[in-house]
Parts: C-alpha cells; sequence; structure tokens
C-alpha cells in the first residue's frame, strides 16, 4: 500500500523533482512515486503551491535536450447568431462549446486538461 503524504510533503517533494531536471517518469520511478499521483500534484500544486487556487499557472516541464515540444494546433471559431464560442482541437475528435456567459475559469481548466 502507498504512502499517504501530507500537501507539505508533495511540496517539498516537487521542488526537488523541479531542481533535479529529470522527467516525471524518470523521477518518479527513482523516488518510488506512484506516477499518477506525482503527476496530480504537480499539477494541483501548480506555481502558487497553493491547493485549491482556480487562476493558478502550472509550471513549464522541464525538457531534456533530446525531447521536443510538440503543440497542437487550436482554432477558434465564433459563431454571433447563438452567442457561442466553438474551439476545435486539431488532431483530436473534440470540439468545445461555450455559451454566454461561461465561466473563464472553468474554460482554461477544461482546455488545460485537455492539452
Amino acid at each position: 500500500m502507498s504512502k499517504k503524504r501530507s500537501t507539505a510533503e508533495w511540496r517539498q517533494i516537487i521542488e526537488e523533482w523541479s531542481a533535479s531536471g529529470l522527467s516525471k517518469r524518470d523521477f518518479a520511478a527513482q523516488r518510488g512515486l506512484n506516477l499518477h499521483s506525482f503527476q496530480w500534484w504537480t499539477w494541483n500544486l501548480g506555481n502558487s503551491g497553493q491547493s485549491g487556487d482556480r487562476t493558478r499557472m502550472k509550471p513549464l516541464p522541464t525538457v531534456a535536450s533530446t525531447d521536443a515540444l510538440q503543440f497542437l494546433p487550436v482554432r477558434i471559431e465564433e459563431h454571433p447568431k447563438k452567442c457561442t464560442l466553438r474551439i476545435r482541437l486539431d488532431h483530436l475528435p473534440l470540439t468545445v462549446e461555450v455559451d454566454a456567459g461561461f465561466s473563464t475559469a472553468l474554460l482554461l481548466d477544461v482546455l488545460d486538461a485537455l492539452c
């Protein structure tokens, strides 16, 4: 059974990972951490280090010189008749539609989770 860690312990682990220069996968394997838990905690704590802060920005991933970043093309289409914003992510069979009065924070969370 895996060890239950406090938020402070995860914060310390994430700081150590950030300074290590290792990928999340390599760091988790080296430390015997569950990769999915480690990834969730890095996302959850974000740059601010405060759990539950919905306006935080996620830290940029550490990229080894042999890794290549890939960006997904995003097309934003507005349809003024319906007051709907439609976002289609190329390479994914997915369209996100938001009506007038949508929550910007929620939209950012959704896009962050998809990309």
